[in-house]
């Protein structure tokens, strides 16, 4: 496994901009000045570089702000002037400096990255900077005028930088010292500075002292760097060639005329009933795709040969964005008095009806006594398993329902064999009347999915993989004490980690804060296992089974305190066992949803810990 070291190779350029690294003023610092004339004063080749540089300055009282900002623009071709100038901005520096930022620098210095400190009045900022460190408020905060000036001024340095950039954009890690620092406030800043997701985090100021987590927080966004940048490279193509693309189509559908659209009605949709609006709707939108996708065929490739081997920490959890898309994609939006057709889906509670009437069917004039048939399909939790009788191979996985004014998300188990009809001319008003609403149209190839699955057809219709749909679960962990009993080391802990159902299978991530908590209890489980240990070697039961696998155990535990490859590991994927099941991991016995597990016998080959997971 990469260590953080390993994962900054050919990364070795870092900035940090805070309002601190600002250059020096006159202001409280007379006594730093003199100082740095005391210095300076007997050294004539000192003095003389001072003239050199404009500055006429007789006593400390000659250097002012101005002359100040001189040196400090000019500080690193400084000669004799080199070392007593520094000597006196590292005076400055130990006042001034947040001590988070003397951890954060000392961090880098003991793993020999180099990185460059910048204030917001530095003019420029080179484009050569992998990583940028930048603080939330760039200046004074006292008052609510201030802050929104500070903000400003740092959303405005970051927003310069990625237009610098070009599509290779820079990684950008907000921070700062105060709490209170919302998702909201960090998603407008990154909207505002035109910052692609996945090329923006946040570190607050007070992880900075804490080796342990900042290396955890470094880590999960640094292992997928690479992919990120190849991912905001793609977004801002994707973003100047819509504008291309737009130019073309318009150009495109102008040159079409009244005769072109009075064929494509009279000829092809007219004997059909095909509602004219929906059909050009359809076409016109499948040629806007098909021209930005040519236009996107190098850059797609780029982004097809990505592999992401592991998934980001829980801090990065998929955006509410992402559900958005996804839904725009699946799903069409329709009027309340739209006419029925082919992919309706009503819902009563949990109840779902998909109209799977052929679309042709149903635009036609049919007679008011024909029958539209609907397949049957039930609401049900990402956490949970599929209810017995569905088909799991058609599953919708994604619908958000408001009810009673709050959204929630949902996926939908199909029933093929579950399956009722309402006569077209009573079809709304009989749903309607058993407490059905319409909610959505499932666009063509998901409702041709689920169609062909009824129909018993032997083809199938590919359709794009649903986005990572996770849960938040609690979590406890237990070890084994002196006596054999399993022991509580950590208690129950309130959405603690993140399941995902993918592909048949659940795996969960751990949220950084219950990694630290782990961590931290790994000494009070070596000494329960140690004392475990004595006891059988108090009572002549070295021979016994559990003996080799409690020091292979300790082994685990002491390797995992120490070794800071190992702690990275607990930020990767688990598989998790299905509810009331159990599974095995190097470290971990995980099980789900059982209770009362503290004085139970331990398992001592199951590993050292137990987490027991139960849905939140």
């Amino acid at each position: 496994m990469p260590t953080i070291k390993s994962l900054l190779v050919g990364c070795d350029k870092i900035a940090i901009i805070d309002d601190s690294f600002d250059p020096p003023v006159r202001g409280d610092n007379d006594d730093k000045i003199e100082g740095f004339w005391q210095a300076i004063e007997p050294d004539k080749d000192a003095r003389k570089e001072l003239k050199e540089l404009g500055i006429a300055a007789d006593d400390s009282d000659g250097i002012g702000n101005d002359e100040l900002k001189i040196l400090w623009e000019k500080k690193e071709s400084l000669n004799k002037l080199s070392k007593p100038f520094e000597e006196f901005i590292q005076k400055i520096k130990d006042e001034k400096e947040e001590p988070a930022l003397k951890d954060l620098c000392n961090y880098l210095d003991e793993r020999s990255i180099s990185y460059r400190c910048f204030g917001p009045q530095d003019v420029e900022i080179d484009n050569i900077y992998e990583i940028v460190f930048i603080d939330y408020y760039l200046g004074p905060d006292k008052t609510e005028s201030l802050k929104k000036e500070a903000v400003g001024k740092s959303i405005s340095i970051a927003r310069k930088l990625a237009e610098k950039y070009g599509p290779s954009k820079p990684l950008i890690i907000l921070m700062t010292s105060h709490s209170g620092l919302t998702v909201a406030m960090q998603d407008h800043f990154r909207g505002e500075a035109n910052i692609v997701g996945g090329m923006f985090y946040f570190i607050p100021k007070s992880y900075m002292p804490e080796k342990d987590r900042l290396t955890l927080e470094l880590y999960t966004i640094l292992r997928s760097r690479e992919a990120s940048s190849k991912i905001a490279s793609f977004i801002s193509s994707f973003k100047l060639k819509v504008s291309d693309t737009i130019t073309d189509f318009e150009n495109s559908i102008c040159k079409l005329n009244i005769f072109d659209y009075a064929y494509i009605q009279k000829l092809s949709l007219e004997e059909e009933g095909h509602p004219f609006g929906d059909y050009m709707l359809w076409l016109l939108s499948e040629y806007f795709a098909s021209l930005l996708a040519s236009k996107l065929r190098a850059e797609r490739n780029e982004v097809n040969s990505l592999h992401l081997a592991q998934l980001p920490s829980s801090q990065f959890l998929p955006s509410p964005t992402l559900t958005e898309v996804y839904q725009g994609a699946i799903f069409e939006t329709i009027l309340e008095d739209s006419p029925v057709d082919f992919g309706d889906l009503f819902v009563k509670d949990q109840e779902v009806r998909l109209v799977v009437t052929p679309q042709c069917d149903l635009v036609r004039s049919i007679p008011k006594v024909q029958s539209v048939v609907l397949l049957h399909g039930e609401l049900f939790s990402h956490a949970k398993a599929d209810p017995k009788g569905s088909e799991p191979r058609i599953r919708t996985e994604l619908i958000e329902i408001i009810a009673e004014g709050k959204k929630e998300s949902f996926r939908i188990a199909w029933y093929l064999k579950r399956i009722s009809s309402e006569q077209f001319g009573s079809f709304v008003d009989g749903l309607s009347s058993q407490g059905f609403k319409r909610v959505a149209r499932l666009k063509l190839p998901f409702a041709l999915q689920i169609q062909n699955a009824f129909s018993s057809s032997i083809s199938r219709i590919g359709v794009p993989a649903a986005p990572p749909i996770f849960s938040p679960i609690d979590v406890e962990l237990f070890t084994e004490d002196k006596s054999g009993k399993a022991l509580q080391l950590l208690p129950l802990s309130s959405n603690s980690a993140y399941l995902f159902y993918l592909k048949g299978k659940y795996k969960f991530v751990l949220k950084n804060e219950f990694i630290l908590d782990i961590l931290s209890t790994l000494k009070a489980a070596i000494e329960n296992l140690d004392a475990r240990i004595k006891s059988l070697c108090d009572g002549g039961d070295v021979e016994n089974e559990d003996y080799t696998h409690l020091l292979k155990n300790k082994e685990k535990l002491e390797a995992l305190l120490a070794n800071e490859k190992e702690q990275l590991s607990l930020s990767h994927l688990f598989n998790a066992p299905k509810e009331n099941g159990e599974t095995k991991d190097n470290l971990f016995y995980i099980t789900r949803g059982q209770t009362n597990i503290e004085g139970r016998n331990y398992q001592t080959a199951n590993g050292p810990l137990w987490l027991n997971i139960q849905d939140a």
